[in-house]
This record gives structure tokens, sequence and C-alpha cells, in this order.
């Protein structure tokens, strides 16, 4: 990656950590590849443990989360 894109996306994860609404990035597969910080807290989860997990497992899991007593 070039510097210059490098310093995009910086910018980009910067903005994107100001949102209150949760935002999850995923590849092709449904891997989780980047989330901001709003989305850490929905989850639960840091974006370092939520990165290559996919996404139907977080949503088998929080299903399950929410069922129990």
């Amino acid at each position: 990656m070039s510097r210059g894109n490098s310093s995009f996306y910086a910018r980009l994860q910067a903005a994107a950590d100001l949102l209150s609404t949760g935002v999850v990035v995923l590849d092709r597969y449904g891997r989780v590849l980047w989330c901001n910080t709003a989305a850490e807290m929905l989850i639960g989860c840091s974006r370092r443990n939520l990165k290559g997990t996919d996404i139907g497992l977080l949503f088998a899991l929080s299903l399950i989360h929410i069922s129990e007593p």
C-alpha cells in the first residue's frame, strides 16, 4: 500500500470512528475486515478480535446471547 493510500485509509477510519452507527466491512466471503468503534461497542468485541470472523457466526452468537435468560 502506498503512503498516499495509507493516509487515505487512516482518515477514512478516523471519520468512521466518529459515527454513532456501527459499520462493519466484510470480504466477499463474509469475514470481517474492519469495523468502527460503534460496531465494537454493539458487538462487544474489539476490532482486533473481530477481524477474520465470519459474520454468520457473529449473528448466531448474538442470537444465543439475546435468548439467554
